[in-house]
């Protein structure tokens, strides 16, 4: 899974780069479509929901789920052209609510004993990715980094990227 994750990050790097120097201006483009609907592989994994504002201006939701646990993201982004039409760069910020258990165990003589801690966290995100909109097809394909920062309720925090890949469904 870390190469997984490497990959995707060295891969995203590249072509963000790549995509950026042949950007034609540095005006932002709305969106090729409506409404997107589909899934988000990676750090965050679920269903996703983008939703055009008008203009450059798109509002992203994402329900991930994760072992023992699930949390909402909701991330408001702006896109950026390119001098090809069917890819476009979008970057954003937003937060996000979790909840879970963990499961840890431990050997307690002769029993396997599952202590339960539930959680609960906010946090805040940001998003920088570049999608591709596959030409005379409703598809959707887009590759990002998604940093967070989780808030416990302990008084501790977490710094994390979540890069991803996302297929979605155009309207």
């Amino acid at each position: 899974m870390k190469i997984i994750a490497h990959l995707t990050i060295l891969c995203l790097l590249s072509f963000t780069s790549s995509t950026l120097s042949l950007a034609s201006t540095t005006g932002k483009m709305p969106l090729p479509y409506n409404t997107a609907v589909g899934i988000r592989l990676g750090g965050t994994e679920g269903l996703t929901l983008k939703q055009n504002l008008g203009g450059s201006h798109a509002i992203e939701g994402i329900i991930g789920f994760r072992p023992y646990g699930m949390g909402i993201t909701v991330l408001y982004e702006w896109t950026q052209s390119t001098s090809h039409p069917a890819f476009q760069w979008y970057y954003g910020v937003g937060g996000h609510l979790g909840w879970g258990t963990d499961r840890n165990y431990y050997y307690n003589k002769d029993r396997k004993r599952y202590p339960y801690r539930r959680y609960a966290n906010l946090g805040i995100d940001g998003i920088l990715g570049v999608e591709f909109k596959i030409p005379e097809a409703p598809i959707a394909l887009s590759l990002d980094i998604k940093p967070s920062i989780d808030f416990y309720r302990s008084y501790s925090s977490r710094m994390y990227l979540d890069p991803g890949l996302g297929i979605k469904v155009v309207f």
